[in-house]
């Protein structure tokens, strides 16, 4: 019972997290989907595979939200994680390079 409502907690606390702006998104403008895919189509930025690979997001992390916002004409990818061990967190990577 004490793993369920662990579980249930970092649910909630991710959720949190993914809710919460970010300071790439504060600052810049978030694109739409389609923007987004233009992008990658395009080569401008990774794909979402590539930037959850480069940050060591494995199969085992939970990415609960995605929005690639651009800042000072950078474009960031933000993502809401929940790691293997219940851990939530937003991740603001790079779009162009992965990085952090």
């Amino acid at each position: 019972m004490n793993s369920f409502l662990a579980s249930i907690a970092a649910i909630i606390a991710a959720l949190t997290l993914a809710t919460a702006s970010p300071a790439a998104a504060q600052e810049g403008q978030c694109l739409s989907r389609a923007q987004t895919q233009n992008l990658v189509n395009s080569g401008q930025i990774l794909t979402l595979d590539d930037v959850l690979r480069y940050a060591g997001i494995g199969p085992s992390d939970q990415v609960l939200s995605v929005s690639v916002c651009e800042q000072g004409g950078t474009y960031y990818y933000v993502i809401g994680v929940i790691d293997a061990y219940g851990s939530a967190k937003n991740l603001t990577l790079n779009a162009v390079t992965g990085s952090q």
